[in-house]
């Protein structure tokens, strides 16, 4: 089986800043792959078209969109996170007993703590700091998702509990919990009640834990801590888009 940490390799040395080109080739072949695999849906017939109209058939890809600075990094670093976050599931699940696991996420948490120092030291120009902190947040993040998926939470129930494939966009999916754990805006001063007491975090483990996309790929935490933070409210499914409550 791969080693997760090989889809991290180089994100800690300065050329994954500071060479440009060779990121937006890499970011380039990530939406070809998904392209390759959606080109018959949604009317998109050629995939320089789809670069010209600066997006992606989003039901498929989320938030992958062409920048307008030419700089991918942030983008090639989650993807490269999120196949190194399926192969830590695929490995935790299927070859470790429950004690082995916990040792094995603290022995990753602790590599990735040390990546998060080392890119910290890298010596580079004042326009490309952004981007490294982008990528430190985002390690963080998926430090604390690592920690909160396999040694706060039960593995053993999560390994047993069956995914639900949610047949619609992540957004809207991830939307309503939010709704239904903040309460949903209805107009000016009017709001429905929460229904859910719960933290973001945990809202996070549940979603991620109980559910796949549209194209059977879990969900990623990056884009569902994005979806749940209060203060992206630009990020959630919009009225007319998201599933309205009506209580």
């Amino acid at each position: 089986m791969t080693d997760p940490l090989t889809f991290l390799n180089g994100i800690a040395e300065k050329e994954f800043y500071t060479n440009l080109k060779a990121r937006r080739q890499e970011y380039f072949s990530v939406l070809e792959k998904f392209y390759d695999e959606v080109w018959t849906r949604g009317n998109i017939t050629h995939f320089g078209r789809l670069l010209e109209e600066q997006h992606i058939y989003a039901e498929y890809v989320g938030n992958r969109t062409i920048t307008s600075d030419g700089n991918y990094t942030v983008e090639c670093y989650e993807e490269r996170q999120r196949l190194f976050l399926k192969q830590i599931k695929e490995q935790a699940f299927k070859d470790l007993d429950n004690d082995k696991t916990e040792v094995y996420i603290q022995l990753m948490s602790k590599i990735l703590k040390q990546l998060i120092k080392s890119i910290q030291l890298i010596d580079l120009a004042k326009d490309l700091n952004p981007y490294r902190e982008k990528v430190i947040a985002k390690l963080q993040t998926c430090i604390t998702h690592l920690n909160d998926t396999f040694i706060q939470s039960p593995i053993s129930k999560s390994n047993n509990t069956p995914k639900i494939q949610w047949l619609g966009k992540t957004n809207v999916l991830a939307t309503l919990f939010y709704d239904l754990w903040q309460g949903q805006e209805k107009g000016k001063n009017n709001k429905t009640k929460p229904l859910l007491k719960t933290q973001k975090n945990e809202l996070e483990a549940l979603l991620l834990n109980n559910f796949i996309d549209v194209r059977g790929e879990p969900l990623t935490i990056n884009t569902i801590s994005d979806y749940l933070n209060s203060s992206k409210p630009e990020k959630r499914a919009k009225v007319g888009v998201r599933i309205e409550l009506g209580y």
